[in-house]
């Protein structure tokens, strides 16, 4: 909520920041990326936008009109449709080689079975 906030009242970098946090514990929210995305086009960062914005269409397909709304306001000369397909297709690897992993407390023991 306090990033929509900061968004909001035009604190971009804060809106990032807070984000970025929740980002590092839940890589693969839907909502987190895709207001990553957002933020980054609304400060011209088209490059990490469309990263943030491609992973959120990945993790939510069925949002997909909601993500491809916001890629169209990327200008076209600032985003080819070469760039768009490579971001696919790293974003494709990067998810098929993903492992999915119970969270540790350290090397050698889980939270599985802790209270």
């Amino acid at each position: 909520m306090k990033s929509i906030i900061e968004f909001l009242s035009g604190n971009y970098n804060r809106a990032e920041e807070i984000l970025t946090n929740i980002y590092n514990k839940y890589e693969f929210n839907f909502d987190i990326n895709y207001n990553l995305g957002v933020i980054n086009v609304y400060q011209n960062d088209y490059k990490v936008a469309i990263k943030y914005l491609i992973k959120a269409l990945f993790i939510d397909s069925s949002k997909s009109d909601m993500v491809q709304e916001m890629i169209y306001n990327i200008p076209e000369e600032c985003l080819s449709e070469e760039d768009l397909e490579i971001e696919k297709e790293k974003m494709l690897a990067d998810f098929s080689n993903y492992k999915k992993v119970f969270p540790r407390i350290n090397k050698t023991e889980s939270y599985i079975g802790k209270k």
